[in-house]
């Protein structure tokens, strides 16, 4: 009897803690989850290729190029929770350009997102997560940019 009471303590609790950080950090809607996914997943293969057509390294950066281009919500959306990633240095320099070439509209975002957040899509791409360090120096780098009018890496 006192196993079976243990035992559904712990499926009590271990659910509790689910919903709890499903609610901290909650995973982002679907279709933007579809704009980040596949770039994450050419992320993750890249190191082992050479950047040559067909490659994942190449793949990645017409990834992030199509991202860049577009113009949705989602996007802009995807385009501030990739700044939690490592994608390689170029391309996390082009990914803040592409985020502040985006303008003040997506300032609200990088406010929501550098203070919560969102959760990861797989457990194989926790890896990939920026140190909170780097993580609140890419952010403010990118707010500070935003807010005075800047596109990073944009010559002007």
């Amino acid at each position: 009897m006192k196993r079976i009471v243990f035992l559904a303590t712990v499926c009590v609790l271990g659910g509790a803690l689910a919903l709890a950080s499903k609610s901290l950090f909650p995973r982002p809607p679907k279709e933007v989850a579809g704009l980040i996914e596949p770039i994450l997943y050419e992320r993750l293969r890249a190191d082992d290729y050479h950047y040559e057509r067909g490659s994942p390294a190449w793949n990645l950066g017409e990834d992030l190029e199509k991202l860049t281009k577009n113009d949705s919500a989602a996007a802009d959306t995807a385009s501030v929770i990739l700044l939690d990633y490592y994608l390689g240095e170029h391309n996390g320099e082009t990914q803040i350009c592409a985020v502040t070439s985006r303008g003040n509209r997506i300032l609200p975002l990088l406010l929501r997102y550098r203070q919560h957040p969102a959760g990861l899509l797989k457990p194989w791409y926790a890896g990939l997560r920026l140190s909170r360090q780097e993580r609140e120096s890419m952010y403010e780098t990118t707010v500070d940019a935003v807010r005075n009018g800047k596109v990073i890496g944009r010559d002007e």
